[in-house]
Order: C-alpha cells, then structure tokens, then sequence
C-alpha cells in the first residue's frame, strides 16, 4: 500500500495542476496588444520609421550647415565694427538679428511639419492595421482588444502582437507597394458593430 500511495498522489496531481500552456488554450474575451512593438517591428513601421530618421538627419544636417554659415557671418560682423560707423554697425546687427530670427522661425516651421508628418503617419497605421486586429480579435473569440499600455498584468496568451505583426507583413510588406488596403485612403474600415 505505502508503494501505491506516491503512484496516486502523483496522479491526483497531475489531474490537478494546470498543463503548461493550458493559458493559450481557453479562449479570452479581452486581448492586448502592444501598439508602439508594431510599429517599431513590422516591415511597415520600419520602413515609415527608416523615412523618418532619415527626414530628421537630413533637418539636422541643414540646421548645422546654416548654424556654420550663420557663426561666419558673425565674425564677419564683429569684424566690420572698428570700421563701418556705429549706426551702420547698429543696421547690419539688427539685420543679422532679423535673419537669425527668420532662420529659427523656418527651422521650427520644418520641425513642426515633420512631426505632423510623422502622426499622420501614426494614424495611416492604426487605420490600416485595424482590420487586421478585427480579423484576429474575432478569429479569437474575444470582444475587446486593449493596447498593453494600459495594462497592469495579463498572460501572454492574451497578447497578440506577434500574431498582428506577421498579418501585417504578411498583408501589407513594407506599404512601398500599393496594395488593395494601402490604394484607397478613403476606404472605411468594414467592422462590425455589435
């Protein structure tokens, strides 16, 4: 009897404990999604992401070739004072100051532009991987999806970001060719509402 007992404990327990990835198993009616991983991971986010480091160098490299050109024309300035009289001295540094001023109004302009560029962007995104979270989302079983930002604690069977991704790739690639859900900006998204 004392051999038999180990054999049924270990039996009770095994009915007992959960299988490993018995998680994945049961469906969820809530899943995440981590939103910044898509757009940092798929072909897509990564190319509209490359275009966008590249803007920002490219903004930089300007900034910097006008900031050269700029610390020129100052010494050039500071130069000229010993022999221009003061009040043409005072006409050429407010001159200067005005074209430093205008310089640093165009450079925000470009920055300010660059940035709506890149939450337009954003939201081209999100519009375009919406059907494809729906077709998960119901494939799944679930009612609602929530971005893992807003998330304390949750098993990563509920998480389907990897799964997002490969959709995403797998139907858009890297959005430089036009596909059917790229070519129409006005398409609307067919969801649903329950």
């Amino acid at each position: 009897m004392r051999a038999l007992f180990p054999f049924l404990l270990s039996a009770v327990l095994a009915f007992a404990a959960p299988v490993h990835g018995q998680e994945a198993a049961a469906p969820s009616s809530v899943l995440t999604v981590d939103l910044e991983k898509i757009a940092r991971e798929s072909d897509y986010g990564q190319r509209v992401n490359g275009l966008y480091q590249a803007e920002i160098l490219t903004l930089q490299s300007q900034a910097k070739q006008v900031e050269a050109e700029l610390i020129a024309e100052e010494q050039d300035l500071v130069a000229q004072r010993d022999i221009v009289s003061p009040e043409e001295f005072k006409e050429l540094s407010q001159a200067f100051d005005r074209k430093v001023v205008a310089i640093r109004e165009d450079q925000n302009s470009k920055q300010s532009e660059l940035q709506a560029k890149q939450r337009d962007d954003q939201r081209n995104l999100l519009r375009l991987i919406a059907p494809i979270l729906y077709e998960i989302v119901s494939a799944r079983g679930a009612s609602v999806l929530i971005d893992r930002r807003n998330i304390v604690l949750d098993l990563s069977s509920v998480d389907i970001t990897d799964e997002a991704i490969a959709k995403m790739n797998e139907t858009l690639g890297d959005g430089s060719t036009p596909t059917e859900a790229t070519q129409d900006d006005q398409k609307t998204l067919d969801i649903p509402k329950d």
